[in-house]
Protein backbone atom coordinates (compact mmCIF):
# COMPACT_ATOMS: atom_id res chain seq x y z
CA UNK A 1 0.00 0.00 0.00
CA UNK A 2 2.53 2.61 -1.12
CA UNK A 3 1.38 6.22 -0.98
CA UNK A 4 3.04 9.60 -0.75
CA UNK A 5 2.59 12.84 1.12
CA UNK A 6 4.20 16.25 0.71
CA UNK A 7 6.37 18.14 3.18
CA UNK A 8 8.17 21.45 2.85
CA UNK A 9 11.94 21.81 3.01
CA UNK A 10 12.86 25.35 3.98
CA UNK A 11 16.10 27.32 4.17
CA UNK A 12 16.11 30.82 5.64
CA UNK A 13 18.46 33.64 6.49
CA UNK A 14 19.54 33.83 2.87
CA UNK A 15 22.20 36.55 2.67
CA UNK A 16 21.09 38.64 -0.27
CA UNK A 17 23.61 40.57 -2.31
CA UNK A 18 22.85 43.96 -3.86
CA UNK A 19 23.07 42.36 -7.29
CA UNK A 20 20.53 39.66 -6.38
CA UNK A 21 18.10 42.20 -4.90
CA UNK A 22 18.38 44.28 -8.07
CA UNK A 23 17.76 41.18 -10.22
CA UNK A 24 14.65 40.37 -8.15
CA UNK A 25 13.22 43.86 -8.64
CA UNK A 26 13.83 43.75 -12.37
CA UNK A 27 12.30 40.26 -12.58
CA UNK A 28 9.10 41.48 -10.92
CA UNK A 29 9.01 44.42 -13.33
CA UNK A 30 9.35 42.00 -16.25
CA UNK A 31 6.51 39.83 -14.88
CA UNK A 32 4.26 42.88 -14.72
CA UNK A 33 5.19 43.83 -18.30
CA UNK A 34 4.26 40.33 -19.43
CA UNK A 35 0.99 40.54 -17.46
CA UNK A 36 0.06 43.88 -19.06
CA UNK A 37 0.75 42.47 -22.52
CA UNK A 38 -1.34 39.35 -21.92
CA UNK A 39 -4.18 41.47 -20.53
CA UNK A 40 -4.01 43.76 -23.57
CA UNK A 41 -4.15 40.75 -25.90
CA UNK A 42 -7.17 39.36 -24.03
CA UNK A 43 -9.06 42.68 -23.97
CA UNK A 44 -8.45 43.30 -27.67
CA UNK A 45 -9.75 39.85 -28.52
CA UNK A 46 -6.40 38.72 -29.87
CA UNK A 47 -6.27 35.93 -27.26
CA UNK A 48 -9.55 34.01 -27.33
CA UNK A 49 -8.68 31.24 -24.88
CA UNK A 50 -6.06 30.15 -22.34
CA UNK A 51 -6.68 26.50 -21.50
CA UNK A 52 -5.65 24.78 -18.29
CA UNK A 53 -4.14 22.07 -20.51
CA UNK A 54 -1.47 24.52 -21.63
CA UNK A 55 -2.62 26.09 -24.89
CA UNK A 56 -3.14 29.72 -25.94
CA UNK A 57 -5.55 30.23 -28.84
CA UNK A 58 -5.39 33.45 -30.89
CA UNK A 59 -8.21 35.00 -32.90
CA UNK A 60 -6.70 33.81 -36.20
CA UNK A 61 -6.93 30.20 -35.04
CA UNK A 62 -3.23 29.90 -34.19
CA UNK A 63 -2.65 27.72 -31.17
CA UNK A 64 0.49 28.06 -29.05
CA UNK A 65 1.67 25.99 -26.14
CA UNK A 66 2.38 28.14 -23.11
CA UNK A 67 6.07 27.64 -23.78
CA UNK A 68 5.62 28.53 -27.45
CA UNK A 69 3.73 31.69 -26.52
CA UNK A 70 7.06 33.08 -25.27
CA UNK A 71 8.33 33.05 -28.86
CA UNK A 72 5.20 34.93 -29.93
CA UNK A 73 5.89 37.58 -27.29
CA UNK A 74 9.47 37.78 -28.55
CA UNK A 75 8.08 38.64 -31.97
CA UNK A 76 6.15 41.52 -30.37
CA UNK A 77 9.36 42.92 -28.86
CA UNK A 78 8.02 42.43 -25.34
CA UNK A 79 11.50 41.73 -24.01
CA UNK A 80 13.42 44.21 -26.14
CA UNK A 81 13.10 46.98 -23.55
CA UNK A 82 15.53 45.06 -21.34
CA UNK A 83 18.60 43.87 -23.28
CA UNK A 84 20.12 42.34 -20.09
CA UNK A 85 17.64 39.46 -20.19
CA UNK A 86 19.57 36.43 -21.41
CA UNK A 87 18.16 33.19 -19.97
CA UNK A 88 15.62 31.87 -22.51
CA UNK A 89 14.44 29.01 -20.27
CA UNK A 90 13.59 31.40 -17.43
CA UNK A 91 11.92 33.81 -19.86
CA UNK A 92 9.69 30.91 -20.82
CA UNK A 93 9.00 30.19 -17.13
CA UNK A 94 7.92 33.79 -16.49
CA UNK A 95 5.51 33.72 -19.42
CA UNK A 96 4.05 30.35 -18.38
CA UNK A 97 3.64 31.58 -14.80
CA UNK A 98 1.61 34.64 -15.89
CA UNK A 99 -0.50 32.62 -18.33
CA UNK A 100 -1.32 30.18 -15.53
CA UNK A 101 -2.35 33.09 -13.30
CA UNK A 102 -4.83 34.31 -15.94
CA UNK A 103 -6.06 30.78 -16.73
CA UNK A 104 -6.62 30.20 -13.01
CA UNK A 105 -8.62 33.41 -12.65
CA UNK A 106 -10.88 32.57 -15.61
CA UNK A 107 -11.32 29.02 -14.32
CA UNK A 108 -12.59 30.39 -11.00
CA UNK A 109 -14.55 33.41 -12.17
CA UNK A 110 -15.47 32.94 -15.83
CA UNK A 111 -14.51 35.18 -18.77
CA UNK A 112 -16.84 38.14 -18.22
CA UNK A 113 -14.18 40.34 -16.61
CA UNK A 114 -10.53 40.67 -17.57
CA UNK A 115 -8.53 41.07 -14.34
CA UNK A 116 -5.49 43.25 -13.76
CA UNK A 117 -3.00 40.78 -12.34
CA UNK A 118 0.01 42.53 -10.86
CA UNK A 119 2.99 40.99 -9.10
CA UNK A 120 3.67 42.68 -5.76
CA UNK A 121 7.20 41.35 -5.34
CA UNK A 122 6.45 39.14 -2.33
CA UNK A 123 7.78 35.88 -3.78
CA UNK A 124 9.56 34.47 -6.79
CA UNK A 125 8.28 31.09 -7.97
CA UNK A 126 10.35 28.52 -9.87
CA UNK A 127 8.07 25.91 -11.42
CA UNK A 128 10.86 23.83 -12.96
CA UNK A 129 14.14 22.47 -11.65
CA UNK A 130 16.43 25.49 -11.89
CA UNK A 131 17.63 25.87 -8.28
CA UNK A 132 20.48 23.93 -6.65
CA UNK A 133 22.05 23.70 -3.20
CA UNK A 134 25.34 22.84 -1.53
CA UNK A 135 24.42 21.50 1.91
CA UNK A 136 28.01 21.40 3.18
CA UNK A 137 28.79 24.98 2.17
CA UNK A 138 25.24 26.04 3.18
CA UNK A 139 24.70 27.87 -0.09
CA UNK A 140 21.76 27.98 -2.48
CA UNK A 141 22.15 28.91 -6.15
CA UNK A 142 19.15 30.81 -7.48
CA UNK A 143 19.07 31.64 -11.19
CA UNK A 144 17.29 34.68 -12.60
CA UNK A 145 16.87 36.00 -16.12
CA UNK A 146 19.79 38.31 -15.24
CA UNK A 147 22.21 35.59 -14.12
CA UNK A 148 22.85 33.02 -11.36
CA UNK A 149 23.47 33.93 -7.73
CA UNK A 150 25.13 31.67 -5.15
CA UNK A 151 23.91 32.83 -1.76
CA UNK A 152 24.66 31.67 1.79
CA UNK A 153 21.85 30.66 4.15
CA UNK A 154 21.83 30.42 7.96
CA UNK A 155 19.16 27.89 8.89
CA UNK A 156 17.03 25.06 7.52
CA UNK A 157 14.31 22.56 8.33
CA UNK A 158 13.87 19.07 6.84
CA UNK A 159 16.96 19.59 4.68
CA UNK A 160 17.82 15.88 4.86
CA UNK A 161 14.63 15.15 2.90
CA UNK A 162 15.90 17.04 -0.15
CA UNK A 163 17.89 14.59 -2.27
CA UNK A 164 17.53 16.18 -5.71
CA UNK A 165 20.44 18.02 -7.34
CA UNK A 166 18.10 20.60 -8.87
CA UNK A 167 14.60 21.58 -7.85
CA UNK A 168 11.88 24.19 -8.10
CA UNK A 169 10.27 26.12 -5.29
CA UNK A 170 9.33 29.50 -3.92
CA UNK A 171 11.67 32.30 -2.81
CA UNK A 172 9.89 34.40 -0.15
CA UNK A 173 11.34 37.90 -0.31
CA UNK A 174 10.48 39.28 3.13
CA UNK A 175 11.54 36.11 4.98
CA UNK A 176 14.68 35.68 2.84
CA UNK A 177 13.70 32.03 2.64
CA UNK A 178 13.35 29.36 -0.03
CA UNK A 179 10.68 26.65 0.25
CA UNK A 180 10.72 23.36 -1.68
CA UNK A 181 7.85 20.81 -1.71
CA UNK A 182 9.18 17.25 -1.38
CA UNK A 183 7.24 14.00 -1.95
CA UNK A 184 7.80 11.42 0.80
CA UNK A 185 6.79 7.77 0.71
CA UNK A 186 4.35 6.93 3.49
CA UNK A 187 5.58 3.98 5.56
CA UNK A 188 2.98 2.53 7.96
CA UNK A 189 4.19 1.39 11.39
CA UNK A 190 2.17 -1.80 11.16
CA UNK A 191 1.16 -3.61 7.99
CA UNK A 192 -2.17 -5.02 9.08
CA UNK A 193 -4.55 -2.84 11.08
CA UNK A 194 -6.39 -4.82 13.75
CA UNK A 195 -9.49 -2.61 13.60
CA UNK A 196 -10.85 0.69 12.28
CA UNK A 197 -11.49 3.73 14.44
CA UNK A 198 -13.71 6.29 12.73
CA UNK A 199 -15.67 9.33 13.78
CA UNK A 200 -18.46 11.68 12.75
CA UNK A 201 -17.59 15.38 13.16
CA UNK A 202 -20.45 17.78 13.95
CA UNK A 203 -21.27 21.42 14.60
CA UNK A 204 -23.20 20.48 17.74
CA UNK A 205 -20.94 21.07 20.79
CA UNK A 206 -22.45 18.14 22.70
CA UNK A 207 -21.73 15.68 19.85
CA UNK A 208 -18.65 17.34 18.35
CA UNK A 209 -16.78 14.06 17.71
CA UNK A 210 -18.68 10.78 17.86
CA UNK A 211 -16.48 7.69 17.44
CA UNK A 212 -17.69 4.35 16.13
CA UNK A 213 -16.75 2.66 19.42
CA UNK A 214 -19.41 4.73 21.21
CA UNK A 215 -17.10 7.43 22.61
CA UNK A 216 -18.45 10.99 22.41
CA UNK A 217 -16.07 13.96 22.65
CA UNK A 218 -17.90 17.20 23.45
CA UNK A 219 -16.34 20.40 22.15
CA UNK A 220 -14.27 21.96 24.97
CA UNK A 221 -15.52 25.40 26.12
CA UNK A 222 -12.22 27.05 25.17
CA UNK A 223 -12.59 25.81 21.56
CA UNK A 224 -16.24 26.84 21.53
CA UNK A 225 -15.33 30.38 22.60
CA UNK A 226 -12.54 30.68 20.02
CA UNK A 227 -14.91 29.53 17.26
CA UNK A 228 -17.48 32.13 18.36
CA UNK A 229 -14.85 34.90 18.36
CA UNK A 230 -13.68 33.91 14.85
CA UNK A 231 -17.26 33.88 13.56
CA UNK A 232 -17.85 37.41 14.88
CA UNK A 233 -14.78 38.71 13.03
CA UNK A 234 -15.87 36.89 9.87
CA UNK A 235 -19.23 38.64 10.01
CA UNK A 236 -17.51 42.04 10.10
CA UNK A 237 -15.09 41.20 7.27
CA UNK A 238 -17.63 39.40 5.07
CA UNK A 239 -20.21 42.20 5.29
CA UNK A 240 -18.05 44.38 3.02
CA UNK A 241 -16.59 41.65 0.81
CA UNK A 242 -18.70 42.19 -2.31
CA UNK A 243 -19.37 45.90 -1.87
CA UNK A 244 -17.63 48.61 -3.93
CA UNK A 245 -14.81 50.28 -1.99
CA UNK A 246 -16.80 53.51 -1.59
CA UNK A 247 -19.68 51.65 0.11
CA UNK A 248 -17.62 49.62 2.58
CA UNK A 249 -18.15 50.29 6.27
CA UNK A 250 -14.63 49.23 7.21
CA UNK A 251 -11.63 50.95 5.69
CA UNK A 252 -8.33 49.16 5.06
CA UNK A 253 -6.83 50.50 8.31
CA UNK A 254 -9.76 49.00 10.23
CA UNK A 255 -9.70 45.66 8.40
CA UNK A 256 -5.99 45.05 8.93
CA UNK A 257 -6.10 44.70 12.76
CA UNK A 258 -9.19 42.49 12.44
CA UNK A 259 -7.32 40.15 10.09
CA UNK A 260 -4.37 40.01 12.48
CA UNK A 261 -6.70 39.20 15.38
CA UNK A 262 -8.38 36.54 13.19
CA UNK A 263 -4.98 34.91 12.55
CA UNK A 264 -4.09 34.94 16.25
CA UNK A 265 -7.40 33.33 17.17
CA UNK A 266 -6.94 30.61 14.56
CA UNK A 267 -3.45 29.92 15.89
CA UNK A 268 -4.86 29.48 19.42
CA UNK A 269 -7.69 27.32 18.06
CA UNK A 270 -5.22 25.10 16.21
CA UNK A 271 -3.14 24.61 19.38
CA UNK A 272 -6.21 23.58 21.38
CA UNK A 273 -7.43 21.19 18.69
CA UNK A 274 -3.95 19.68 18.46
CA UNK A 275 -4.46 18.32 22.00
CA UNK A 276 -7.64 16.51 20.92
CA UNK A 277 -5.91 15.13 17.82
CA UNK A 278 -3.00 13.84 19.88
CA UNK A 279 -5.34 11.82 22.09
CA UNK A 280 -7.16 10.31 19.07
CA UNK A 281 -3.97 9.39 17.20
CA UNK A 282 -2.38 7.92 20.34
CA UNK A 283 -5.47 5.80 20.86
CA UNK A 284 -5.26 4.52 17.27
CA UNK A 285 -1.54 3.81 17.58
CA UNK A 286 -1.90 1.93 20.89
CA UNK A 287 -4.53 -0.39 19.40
CA UNK A 288 -2.71 -0.68 16.05
CA UNK A 289 -5.85 0.43 14.26
CA UNK A 290 -6.60 2.28 11.05
CA UNK A 291 -8.00 5.81 11.45
CA UNK A 292 -10.93 6.73 9.20
CA UNK A 293 -11.32 10.53 9.11
CA UNK A 294 -14.58 12.35 8.37
CA UNK A 295 -14.09 14.93 5.61
CA UNK A 296 -16.88 17.34 6.52
CA UNK A 297 -16.44 20.56 4.56
CA UNK A 298 -13.98 23.14 5.81
CA UNK A 299 -14.52 26.53 7.42
CA UNK A 300 -15.03 28.71 4.36
CA UNK A 301 -18.22 26.79 3.47
CA UNK A 302 -19.57 25.81 6.88
CA UNK A 303 -17.97 28.34 9.22
CA UNK A 304 -15.43 27.03 11.67
CA UNK A 305 -16.36 24.57 14.39
CA UNK A 306 -12.85 23.16 14.48
CA UNK A 307 -13.04 20.95 11.38
CA UNK A 308 -10.76 23.19 9.29
CA UNK A 309 -7.92 22.41 11.73
CA UNK A 310 -8.84 18.97 13.06
CA UNK A 311 -8.93 17.16 9.70
CA UNK A 312 -5.52 18.36 8.36
CA UNK A 313 -3.89 18.00 11.80
CA UNK A 314 -5.01 14.38 12.09
CA UNK A 315 -3.75 13.66 8.58
CA UNK A 316 -0.35 15.26 9.26
CA UNK A 317 0.06 13.40 12.56
CA UNK A 318 -0.77 10.08 10.89
CA UNK A 319 1.72 10.76 8.09
CA UNK A 320 4.49 11.77 10.50
CA UNK A 321 3.95 8.81 12.83
CA UNK A 322 3.17 6.15 10.23
CA UNK A 323 -0.44 5.58 11.35
CA UNK A 324 -2.59 4.00 8.59
CA UNK A 325 -5.43 6.36 7.67
CA UNK A 326 -8.04 7.29 5.09
CA UNK A 327 -9.85 10.62 4.76
CA UNK A 328 -13.30 9.52 3.58
CA UNK A 329 -15.65 11.53 1.30
CA UNK A 330 -18.66 12.57 3.34
CA UNK A 331 -21.24 11.97 0.59
CA UNK A 332 -24.21 9.96 1.94
CA UNK A 333 -22.47 9.04 5.21
CA UNK A 334 -25.37 10.65 7.09
CA UNK A 335 -28.09 9.21 4.78
CA UNK A 336 -26.95 5.58 4.44
CA UNK A 337 -28.33 2.97 6.81
CA UNK A 338 -25.38 1.08 8.21
CA UNK A 339 -27.62 -1.94 8.88
CA UNK A 340 -29.09 -2.56 5.40
CA UNK A 341 -27.18 -0.08 3.21
CA UNK A 342 -30.29 1.81 2.01
CA UNK A 343 -29.62 5.48 1.18
CA UNK A 344 -32.36 8.09 1.53
CA UNK A 345 -32.43 11.67 2.83
CA UNK A 346 -35.54 10.78 4.85
CA UNK A 347 -33.53 8.27 6.89
CA UNK A 348 -32.15 11.10 9.00
CA UNK A 349 -35.10 12.54 10.82
CA UNK A 350 -33.22 15.38 12.47
CA UNK A 351 -29.70 16.28 13.62
CA UNK A 352 -29.55 13.50 16.21
CA UNK A 353 -32.03 10.83 15.04
CA UNK A 354 -31.66 8.18 12.33
CA UNK A 355 -34.39 5.73 11.35
CA UNK A 356 -34.14 3.80 8.10
CA UNK A 357 -37.31 4.08 5.99
CA UNK A 358 -36.52 0.70 4.44
CA UNK A 359 -35.61 -1.65 7.31
CA UNK A 360 -36.65 0.43 10.34
CA UNK A 361 -33.17 0.43 11.91
CA UNK A 362 -33.15 3.23 14.54
CA UNK A 363 -29.95 4.62 16.04
CA UNK A 364 -28.15 7.86 16.85
CA UNK A 365 -27.52 9.73 13.59
CA UNK A 366 -23.96 10.45 14.68
CA UNK A 367 -23.02 6.85 15.48
CA UNK A 368 -24.64 5.70 12.22
CA UNK A 369 -22.49 8.18 10.27
CA UNK A 370 -19.35 7.08 12.14
CA UNK A 371 -20.12 3.45 11.26
CA UNK A 372 -20.60 4.39 7.60
CA UNK A 373 -17.25 6.19 7.56
CA UNK A 374 -15.62 3.05 8.98
CA UNK A 375 -17.46 0.95 6.36
CA UNK A 376 -16.03 3.04 3.52
CA UNK A 377 -12.53 2.77 4.98
CA UNK A 378 -12.91 -1.01 5.23
CA UNK A 379 -13.86 -1.17 1.53
CA UNK A 380 -10.72 0.78 0.59
CA UNK A 381 -8.55 -1.34 2.87
CA UNK A 382 -9.92 -4.61 1.45
CA UNK A 383 -8.80 -3.70 -2.10
CA UNK A 384 -5.38 -2.46 -0.92
CA UNK A 385 -6.06 1.18 -1.80
CA UNK A 386 -3.01 3.24 -0.68
CA UNK A 387 -3.51 5.17 2.55
CA UNK A 388 -4.24 8.87 2.10
CA UNK A 389 -6.81 11.62 1.62
CA UNK A 390 -9.70 10.71 -0.69
CA UNK A 391 -12.12 13.45 0.35
CA UNK A 392 -12.70 14.48 -3.28
CA UNK A 393 -12.81 10.98 -4.76
CA UNK A 394 -15.55 8.40 -5.15
CA UNK A 395 -15.07 5.32 -2.97
CA UNK A 396 -16.92 3.21 -5.56
CA UNK A 397 -14.50 4.34 -8.28
CA UNK A 398 -11.48 3.68 -6.07
CA UNK A 399 -12.72 0.24 -5.10
CA UNK A 400 -13.26 -0.68 -8.76
CA UNK A 401 -9.81 0.61 -9.70
CA UNK A 402 -7.83 -1.16 -6.98
CA UNK A 403 -9.90 -4.36 -7.06
CA UNK A 404 -9.04 -4.59 -10.75
CA UNK A 405 -5.35 -3.94 -10.02
CA UNK A 406 -5.32 -6.62 -7.31
CA UNK A 407 -6.95 -9.15 -9.65
CA UNK A 408 -4.40 -8.48 -12.41
CA UNK A 409 -1.50 -8.75 -9.96
CA UNK A 410 -2.70 -12.17 -8.78
CA UNK A 411 -2.94 -13.61 -12.32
Amino acid sequence: MDSQYTRNVKVWGIENTDEFVDAQKKTFQTLNRISKRIRKEIKSGRIVNISKEGYVTLDNGTEHTKAGYKNYLNSLDIFDTDPDIKNESLKRELVIYMLERYAGYFGRNGNEKVPTISIKGKSLYFRDTFVSMDKKKKTITIPTIYGKFELKFNGSINLSRLDKEKFGGNYIVQQKAFVVAVDITFKPKYERASSILSFDLNKTPKHWIVLNDGTIIARPPVIDQLCDDIREINKLLDADKKKPVAERQLRSKQRRPLRLKWKRLHKKLKNEIRKVCESIVQRVEDSKSLLSIDSVKTGQTNGTFGQDHLIPLLQTMCENRGIPFYVIPCKNTSRRCNSCGYIDKDNRKDTDTFKCVSCGHAVSAHSNAADNIAHQAQRLFDVACPYGNYARRSVDTLVTKYASSTTKASL
